[in-house]
């Protein structure tokens, strides 16, 4: 791409990090607006989320200092602020290009946000780069832009648009559209770049802030065999020519954000031990590059063209989130990243997790994901009450459909098949999917008719028969209960006040609150240290106890009424019983020779 061609040519400075401070730039000539003549005015915008990430973040609150000018003469041009994200500059007859600068405070070192520091420099586009904006609704996002970014010359760049260096601590981005430059996050700093072959197409895991951690010679290895299995999945179809993930090291922090050539990845410095750590790293790796197909590319109509200034509702974040969380699991399974029972084991607590959240009851997976802009993004101490995850619910649900589908066409076709045949009848032929479109994909797979079945998963409690399903296979449910009293709270930080209370619960009929703190039970002392030792000796015969409670400044009494104990896990065994066919459905859906 001739860079004469971009009609945009951003310039981002990141040479003095200690300041936290994005300094930028944007150069535009005043034809891109069809009607500026007319209007005397131009206008900007900055988005206010980041698609993958369902939240309006208002990025706008970082953005300071806002000049434009007459790109040619350097004359200022007068500014006016029009909405919380949007700039208008006003353009005199003559002006044939203005340039727009700004500051973007950067310090919150996220998936989806943009932090600089001594280490490093990690923006998203949305968080960065004020775009024109038609001057009534709507962005103008046809237009290329150049990116020329200045950074500290020992670092390195990456970043998933075509990129050119030119020279030490400068390089230039090219991006053909408003969608593709809000899609490639940039990172530079110290990096660790490992580039290897998966699938028959490049790929680089680029690290930065490990420390003296090492990087455990398995990475890359798992990470080949994890993407050659989701390629598999996917008829071998691989959208790109290279791809990256962005992996970010801190000392806590967890998260992931998928893009249509690259993922940007967070974790611990301390991720790869123990084995259990590493494989929670794999399975995020894992669910970000399914995201390649499931989502970035075939994704729900609602977000089929993004409108970056508001939410883009959508009832199907149970598929596009959902479905990719199942087989984040079962892609490390069919690598050899976890083992048979170390899956299962994943699989159980993912029960045990659901069958401890109210909200399940209340608020079906198809409300959930429509609610995600104000619910999932935003937990407060009544979310387990009132709401439940699309991510792990809609996993489940994607398991019972899975096995469903396996038991009805006899091993023949999986869930596998149904995303193919939805993958090719919507994003193949250019539209994002209905829930009538993923109703038949199942359908036409397992040979039925799952309206019915897919509607009691999604539009009403959720509540699946994970007995029945597992029974398919020849595998039963297990639970496994703690030996201590069940009141149906959770606790916050380092003491003992309640972070949440379970509805129903015996918490709950007996009046305690979110922030309330225990002091003592039955006349004795309570804290973090002793609390269930002294339940356990209290409370064998589930009779009343007295609670002293902090409340706000005043101390209460509560009587509490225990119940027995609460499921802390869930086994998956294998029946003794099953029967040949459904061993064979087993073995073949634990992949097992």
């Amino acid at each position: 791409m001739e860079p004469s061609l971009s009609p945009l040519r951003y310039y981002i400075d990141v040479r003095e990090p200690s300041a936290h401070l994005l300094r930028v730039s944007v150069e535009v000539p005043v034809h891109v607006w069809p009607q500026a003549r007319e209007e005397g005015a131009v206008e900007f915008f900055l988005p206010v989320w980041t698609p993958g990430s369902y939240m309006v973040r208002e990025y706008s609150r970082h953005v300071e200092g806002v000049t434009a000018a007459d790109a040619a003469t350097g004359n200022a041009l007068v500014v006016v602020k029009t909405a919380k994200n949007r700039w208008r500059v006003r353009v005199a007859a003559g002006v044939a290009a203005l340039r727009l600068e700004y500051r973007v405070y950067a310090h919150d070192l996220t998936v989806r946000t943009a932090d600089l520091n001594e280490e490093h420099a990690f923006w998203n586009g949305a968080c960065a780069y004020l775009w024109p904006a038609a001057t009534s609704q709507g962005a103008l996002r046809d237009l290329r832009a150049r990116i020329e970014v200045l950074h500290p010359t020992a670092w390195q760049l990456a970043c998933a648009l075509p990129t050119e260096s030119l020279g030490p601590g400068r390089a230039v981005l090219h991006a053909r559209d408003l969608d593709q430059a809000m899609d490639a996050p940039v990172l530079i700093g110290t990096l660790q770049v490992h580039e290897f072959t998966a699938a028959g197409h490049e790929h680089a895991l680029v690290l930065e802030g490990l420390g003296s951690v090492p990087v455990p010679p398995t990475l890359v290895p798992d990470a080949q065999r994890i993407i050659e299995r989701s390629v598999e999945l996917f008829a071998g179809e691989l959208p790109l020519d290279r791809y990256l993930f962005l992996a970010l090291f801190a000392d806590s922090g967890r998260g992931g954000l998928e893009h249509s050539e690259c993922s940007v990845l967070l974790a611990p410095r301390t991720t790869f031990a123990p084995r259990k750590a590493y494989e929670d790293f794999l399975g995020l790796l894992a669910h970000e590059y399914f995201h390649l197909w499931n989502v970035k590319r075939m994704r729900p109509q609602e977000l089929w063209t993004f409108d970056y200034e508001r939410e883009n509702h959508t009832e199907l974040l149970w598929v596009a989130e959902g479905f990719t969380s199942y087989y984040d699991d079962h892609l490390c399974l069919r690598a050899g990243v976890l083992s048979r029972d170390r899956y299962l084991e994943v699989l159980g607590d993912g029960i045990a997790e659901l069958r401890q959240t109210p909200g399940r009851l209340v608020h079906p997976l198809a409300n959930a994901s429509y609610d995600a802009w104000i619910k999932y993004y935003r937990p407060d101490e009544n979310s387990r009450n009132s709401s439940q995850s699309y991510y792990s619910s809609g996993a489940l649900a994607a398991l019972c459909l899975d096995l469903r589908i396996r038991e009805r066409t006899d091993g023949a076709r999986s869930l596998d098949d149904a995303l193919v045949k939805l993958y090719r009848a919507t994003y193949g032929r250019g539209r994002g999917f209905t829930h009538e479109d993923v109703v038949r994909a199942l359908g036409e797979t397992a040979g039925e008719d799952l309206e019915v079945f897919v509607d009691s998963l999604v539009r009403r409690p959720f509540e699946p028969d994970l007995d029945a399903a597992f029974a398919l296979v020849g595998m039963r449910l297990q639970a496994k209960t703690e030996n201590l009293p069940f009141l149906g709270v959770t606790f916050r930080g380092e003491d003992l006040t309640l972070a949440s209370v379970v509805a129903g619960g015996p918490a709950a009929q007996a009046g305690l609150a979110p922030g309330d703190e225990i002091l003592a039970v039955n006349d004795l002392r309570v804290t973090k240290a002793n609390w269930k030792t002294v339940l356990e000796n209290l409370a064998p015969e589930r009779g009343l106890l007295r609670f002293l409670l902090h409340r706000r400044g005043r101390v209460l009494s509560h009587e509490l009424r225990p119940e027995a104990s609460t499921i802390t896990s869930v086994q998956i065994l294998a029946q003794p019983e099953a029967n040949d066919r459904q061993v064979r459905l087993r073995r073949q859906w634990l992949c097992e020779s």
